[in-house]
């Protein structure tokens, strides 16, 4: 059900897109220029929203969680006692 959500939603908005594929293929050239270039670069201003999104609630997340999570590690104590 999800997939084919998501496959209807793509096929509805096919040819409707914001976004010039030239300047998209030119910013994805330009990206080969640069010394450090980004591990991601969306696209668009959509794009960047549903990032942005994405992120929020990302960060949600991990701080939602982070009290089972965070607490993981070995205690000092127990590093020296591996140490020993």
């Amino acid at each position: 059900p999800s997939a084919g959500k998501n496959a209807r939603a793509i096929a509805a908005r096919s040819g409707t897109q914001v976004g010039d594929p030239v300047k998209g293929a030119e910013a994805m050239s330009a990206l080969t220029e640069l010394k450090e270039p980004p591990v991601h670069l969306p696209l668009g201003g959509p794009a960047y929203i549903r990032v942005r999104k994405k992120m929020e609630w990302y960060s949600q997340e991990v701080d939602a969680f982070e009290h089972l999570g965070k607490p993981t590690d070995y205690t000092e104590e127990e590093l020296k006692e591996m140490d020993s």
